[in-house]
């Protein structure tokens, strides 16, 4: 029963007000299903001397985060694994003018426009003027087995993208 807290915790990120909401503990079978990877790794540097009990908080700060550079966007691991079972989160930071081609995942999976403007199309042939602008602080349900296709246009853009894994992405085929 991990899917109610995951989906939960993307609805904290997007609407704050949500904090004020409360959940009851884990049961001992959901704490057991937890996945097997940790948090992201604890900081090091200025953080590493912190007060925080690390068992309890664990974070990375902006500086830390370990991004894998691709084509079009760039990739850093929050937490999980899409290719494994249970929730996984990732950061992608598309670069200006790049875009995705139309796909499809074999799950839901739930983005967090970070900064800048997402451009998304659910058209099954890649043309960029079907794309519309998503604004940062905007919440994103991908329904599984939906095309879509995304990117950045004048400036890069960050999203927290959230699923269940695993999942499977199939890339449409173009005329």
């Amino acid at each position: 029963m991990i899917r109610p807290i995951l989906f939960c915790a993307a609805a904290l990120i997007a609407a704050p007000a949500c904090a004020q909401t409360s959940l009851p503990p884990p049961s001992a079978q959901e704490a057991s299903e937890r996945p097997p990877e940790g948090p992201l790794p604890l900081a090091v540097g200025p953080a590493a001397a912190s007060p925080l009990d690390q068992a309890a908080v664990a974070y990375v700060l902006p500086n830390d985060i370990k991004w894998v550079v691709g084509e079009a966007e760039s990739r850093a691991k929050v937490f999980g694994d899409a290719a494994k079972p249970g929730p996984y989160a990732y950061l992608i930071r598309w670069r200006p003018g790049r875009n995705s081609q139309p796909h499809f995942h074999s799950t839901d999976r739930f983005m967090y426009v970070i900064s800048g403007d997402w451009w998304t199309s659910t058209s099954k042939t890649y043309d960029p003027k079907s794309m519309h602008p998503i604004p940062a602080g905007s919440f994103v349900k991908h329904a599984a087995g939906a095309v879509h296709w995304d990117g950045a246009r004048e400036g890069p853009t960050v999203v927290l993208i959230m699923g269940m894994g695993p999942v499977v992405t199939t890339q449409v085929k173009q005329p």
